[in-house]
């Protein structure tokens, strides 16, 4: 019976030290939001300025070579009802269905969305991170800002520095899932890593974030609309060789894109007082009584 007490005793005193040295904040996951799509798919594409020609109405693609051209450019395709940008992961924290599951299925049985959330100690840095499902590989740059605000109208705005992308994917350890299986960002997934503003006090905030990408002096961003509908080919009468043929509508150049994250999928943070933690003499003393316990142990079996 002594040594089944000891051992009991042993595990309390040692369990309680261990969570006191585990317990962080986190991601803190709620089975997320979704939304219901349609099949109206549209397309962005990055192209290189040397594919491109000058129409009458201004930059666009030839006729003779704009399919292979779309096709081996980076590009990100979608329809109505998808998300670009999400201020949390989309593993476990978002879910498509099309129209047709919501129509079919009664509403007392569709999913309850939830949503993510942060939960960060007054004396941590911010660490959040969002998938950014428009990610286009080889833009010049990416404008990425995050935004808290509170009930009060306050709002502090995070770029630059604290902000950043992850281009080849798996580069950040987000969370662990609930089998303790590391979980690793996915390509184009947007970061904020920050210090806490010091004028920024303790409770809940809305989190979102809005990415800008710029095409660069040598390419050219293309939306293409409704990939239902052939895009509209027109020619002019050359003297050689032939008649010049170029998309005339259907496809619209930009230099610039920007997403945002769209209403209802904002999400929460909190900033936390960190609770009262052991002091260090008292967890030295706990490990030396736990050592003391052990070794008791070891010689009364002796």
């Amino acid at each position: 019976m002594l040594k089944f007490r000891n051992r009991v005793l042993l595990l309390v005193v040692m369990s309680g030290m261990l969570y006191s040295t585990i317990a962080e904040s986190a991601l803190i996951r709620s089975g997320g939001r979704g939304s219901p799509t349609s099949t109206a798919p549209q397309s962005y594409y990055l192209i290189d300025d040397a594919d491109t020609i000058m129409g009458p109405n201004g930059i666009t693609l030839s006729a003779e070579n704009y399919g292979s051209v779309m096709s081996q450019s980076p590009n990100y395709g979608f329809t109505s009802g998808n998300q670009h940008l999400l201020p949390v992961p989309s593993q476990d924290c978002y879910e498509e269905m099309d129209w047709g599951t919501y129509t079919s299925i009664p509403p007392q049985y569709l999913p309850v969305w939830d949503g993510c959330s942060y939960e960060f100690y007054d004396d941590e840095n911010i660490f959040a991170f969002g998938s950014f499902f428009a990610y286009l590989v080889g833009a010049a740059s990416y404008d990425i800002t995050w935004t808290l605000s509170n009930d009060a109208g306050q709002m502090w705005q995070f770029t630059d520095s604290d902000t950043s992308i992850d281009h080849a994917g798996g580069s950040q350890l987000i969370y662990y899932d609930d089998w303790g299986n590391p979980v690793y960002s996915q390509r184009g997934m947007v970061f904020l890593n920050a210090a806490i503003p010091f004028d920024m006090p303790m409770g809940e905030y809305d989190i979102t974030v809005d990415v800008t990408m710029q095409s660069g002096s040598d390419k050219t961003f293309f939306y293409y609309q409704d990939e239902h509908s052939d895009l509209s080919v027109d020619c002019i009468t050359v003297t050689d060789p032939d008649d010049f043929c170029f998309i005339s509508s259907g496809l619209y150049a930009s230099d610039t894109l920007t997403f945002s994250v769209n209403g209802g999928f904002t999400e929460t943070l909190r900033i936390m007082a960190r609770a009262e933690e052991v002091a260090a003499p008292t967890m030295l003393g706990m490990w030396a009584f736990a050592a003391f316990i052990a070794i008791r142990r070891r010689r009364t079996t002796s």
